[in-house]
Order: structure tokens, then C-alpha cells, then sequence
């Protein structure tokens, strides 16, 4: 290696005895695609904690990095919590989401209107998947949208204070790409962190190529947001599936409940509801329903394809798609309330 061939910042770590930092090994490509990536997560991230923790919240880029498993590990230290999310698809691959486990719940606490406790227990994993949840939703849809197709995500999976962080990165031949993000509200200041392998990377690029768009800057993302006639629906729902059209339920997350009292919450969690699914009603005369016996057919007033209704203590908490699993009828919730909603659906 000649001395021509180093930048001044490796001269000067050599001076001082140390290992001269890495070469970045990010393409143009690569790098187009993580600033606009970044972008439509910095815009979406705003505006979806802003409306699920009820106070102006600004997220900005604070940029990105190659890292690996052990370098993750030596530099992310203290308590943490993650998100795995699995993303299918015009788009595949996993991505994980840091944070530190103090800013989870203050972020919780915002969201179930202070109900959150110290620990990390249940309600507090739920709020922060909730939100993980809801934002990156909202960045596949915007991405989607630009590509011209469709992006799922799966439900996050969570994990709390794991021993080794980098244990929890997903398989990659190549180095990951780390980028930082700054939150800062009045209730959350600091920063989190995506972890993207290079496989979810490319298949980004690829269905770029594809699409009918090319990557934008981060100018021309900053126009398209400003210029949209309509921000795309948050669904408040741990879970979301696919894109669903908006219910008569109430659920959206722009109707603000008022501040539920959960401070006594934990006491109990462990009591059992009733949950029932209904397919659908009918009303029938006396006389017609003394004439029925075997064979015959009641129409109900749900139409094939519609969401059922899950009923929770007979209230309804959610609507979902009826599915088999084994043997057994299951339901896949698309659209479900709130925490704060649930908790006050209990009364």
C-alpha cells in the first residue's frame, strides 16, 4: 500500500498507532438507495409518531455506515430493545430496529397516555410494536407507491435487553448497512438505529430498476410529500397484513382518544375475556325461522370477502379474515383499535 493510495484520516490513525478505519465498500447505487430510502423513513416516521404519541415528534437522518455483528456489539452497548421486521413482496428480506429500552417506554408511556410501567412487561411491547408497526408500514407504502406494486410487512418481533446484540442481525455474507436516525419530541430524545442487510438492499434496487420510477433524491421526496393530496391510512394494528380499505370501526388513528388511567393495569392482565368471531346477522320472521331444518341456508348480511368481527367480551375489537390453520378456523386481524381504545373498550 503506497502512501498515495491513503486518505488523510487513515495517515492519521497510522500516526497514532491505530488501525486505519475501513474503506467503505458502498456503491453509488447502494448509496442512492439508502438516502432515498432513509428519506421516505424520516418523513413517514415524523408524521406517524406525531400522530400516535399526540405531540409534534421529528425524526431526521443522521446518516449510515457499514458495520458487522461484532462491530454492532461493541458499539451498541447498555439496555436495548428490537424489532425484527420481515418484509415481502415486491421488496424481501429482514431489517432490525434498535432503540434504547429507555426511549421505548417513554415512547410507550406517550402512546397509552402514561400507562406504561418502568419494565418492559406486555403493554409496553405491544405500544412499541404498535409503532414500529404503523411507521414502517407507512414507508412500505409510500415506497410502493412510487415502485408501482406492493409491500407486507409481518408483525415486528420483539426482543428486550438481549445479551449480544449482534447475535440478532440477520444472515448476510456481505457487511450490513447501520443508519442512524434521531428522534426528538417532547417525551423521546435520542437516537435509533436501522440495520439493513445488503440482500434487503439490492432487492430494494432491483424492484427500482424495475419500477416504474427511478430513485428519487431526497429533494424530489421532500416535493412529493409536500405535494400529496392525501397522507396513506395508518392502521392502528400490531398486525397488518395488507393494505385494507377504511372501516366504519372508528379505528384510525386520527380520531385521539382522550387519556385512559392504566395504572393499575398490570393487576389484571392475567384475567381470561371472551373473544367470539361473527360472520355475519340475519333477521327472519317466526314463521321462516320454524321452517328451517336440515339443508336449509340462511343468508347472512356480509358479503363473501368481508372482514369478520372479533368480539371481545362482546365488544368489538378488531376485524379480520377468517383462515385454517391445522385443522381449526383461525382469524387474521387486519384492522384492530388502538391500546388506549381497547383499554377503555374494557370499562
Amino acid at each position: 500500500m503506497c502512501a498515495e493510495a491513503l486518505s488523510q484520516e487513515e495517515i492519521d490513525a497510522l500516526l497514532r498507532g491505530e488501525t486505519p478505519p475501513e474503506v467503505s465498500q458502498v456503491s453509488p447505487e447502494e448509496e442512492d438507495t439508502i438516502n432515498r430510502y432513509a428519506a421516505i423513513a424520516k418523513e413517514s416516521g415524523s408524521d406517524v409518531l406525531s400522530t400516535l404519541m399526540g405531540e409534534d415528534v421529528s425524526v431526521r437522518v443522521k446518516g449510515f455506515k457499514e458495520t458487522d455483528p461484532l462491530s454492532l456489539t461493541a458499539e451498541v452497548r447498555g439496555d436495548y430493545v428490537t424489532a425484527e421486521l420481515n418484509f415481502k413482496g415486491m421488496v424481501n428480506g429482514k431489517s432490525v430496529i434498535i432503540m434504547s429500552v429507555e426511549n421505548a417506554l417513554r415512547l410507550a408511556a406517550q402512546m397509552t397516555g402514561g400507562g406504561a410501567d418502568s419494565e418492559f412487561g406486555d403493554l409496553e411491547e405491544s405500544a412499541f410494536s404498535e409503532a414500529i408497526q404503523n411507521v414502517f408500514s407507512s414507508v412500505n407504502t409510500q415506497l410502493a407507491q412510487q415502485l408501482g406494486g406492493e409491500i407486507n410487512l409481518d408483525p415486528p418481533d420483539i426482543i428486550t435487553r438481549p445479551s449480544d446484540i449482534g447475535d440478532l442481525m440477520p444472515e448476510s455474507s456481505e457487511r450490513l448497512i447501520q443508519v442512524e436516525y434521531d428522534i426528538s419530541s417532547g417525551a423521546v430524545s435520542g437516537p435509533f438505529y436501522q440495520i439493513i442487510p445488503r440482500n434487503l438492499l439490492h432487492s430494494i434496487s432491483s424492484a427500482s430498476s424495475s419500477g416504474a420510477v427511478s430513485v428519487a433524491s431526497e429533494d424530489e421526496l421532500r416535493r412529493d410529500f409536500s405535494s400529496s393530496a392525501k397522507t396513506p391510512e395508518i392502521l392502528s394494528a400490531p398486525a397488518q397484513f395488507a393494505p385494507t380499505a377504511p372501516s366504519d370501526m372508528g379505528m384510525g388513528m386520527g380520531m385521539m382518544m382522550p387519556s385512559v388511567d392504566t395504572s393499575n393495569l398490570e393487576l389484571i392482565l392475567d384475567i381470561k375475556l371472551e373473544i367470539k368471531v361473527e360472520l355475519g346477522r340475519a333477521k327472519r320472521k317466526i314463521k321462516e325461522v320454524l321452517e328451517l331444518g336440515s339443508g336449509s341456508v340462511v343468508e347472512l348480511d356480509r358479503l363473501a370477502g368481508e372482514p369478520v368481527d372479533v368480539l371481545v367480551n362482546d365488544k368489538l375489537f378488531a376485524k379480520g379474515e377468517v383462515v385454517i390453520i391445522d385443522e381449526n378456523f383461525g382469524v387474521r386481524i387486519t384492522d384492530i383499535l388502538s391500546i388506549q381504545e381497547r383499554i377503555e373498550a374494557l370499562k
